[in-house]
């Protein structure tokens, strides 16, 4: 099963999810913990790892700009 790759700040987390915001998002999407892998990058970033299925069913691609509005059409899914 492939992963792709986002770097971000986590805004929430309540152990079964974590509210996520990449570099390149105007907000945040919340993610199973169970479909994830969390790594520290420093300076409070961390890279997150999304399992393929997920970040396709969302229509989410890495390094792509999304304003607010797509942000919460992608939060809805």
């Amino acid at each position: 099963m492939g992963v792709a790759t986002f770097e971000g700040h986590i805004l929430r987390n309540t152990g079964k999810a974590v509210e996520f915001q990449s570099v390149y998002w105007e907000g945040g999407v919340w993610f199973p913990t169970s479909q994830v892998q969390i790594e520290e990058d420093g300076d409070m970033t961390v890279i997150v790892k999304v399992n393929d299925w997920l970040v396709k069913k969302r229509n989410i691609l890495e390094f792509t700009h999304y304003a607010q509005k797509e942000i919460e059409e992608i939060a809805k899914t």
